[in-house]
């Protein structure tokens, strides 16, 4: 994907990503990935969503909304 390079979202070093790599949820459809979403979780009762992102053919098919859902309910069993 390439929304970093055009301005659409904050760039990650390999570095940060190897860091955050458990973090990621990918929607994958036919052997190639069409979205990324991460949940971070700061503390015991506070998470953070980052780096959602949806291939541009796949926009508006309900992909982000998948992955967004899958985050919070990845969040709501960390309770």
């Amino acid at each position: 994907m390439v929304f970093a390079s055009r301005d659409l979202m904050l760039p990650k070093s390999i570095s940060a990503l190897y860091d955050y790599l458990r973090d990621f949820v990918v929607y994958e459809e036919a052997g190639e990935i069409q979205g990324i979403c991460s949940l971070h979780i700061c503390w015991d009762d506070l998470a953070e969503i980052r780096s959602l992102a949806v291939m541009e053919k796949k926009q508006g098919c309900g992909v982000g909304r998948e992955l967004v859902q899958s985050c919070l309910d990845e969040a709501k069993s960390h309770k």
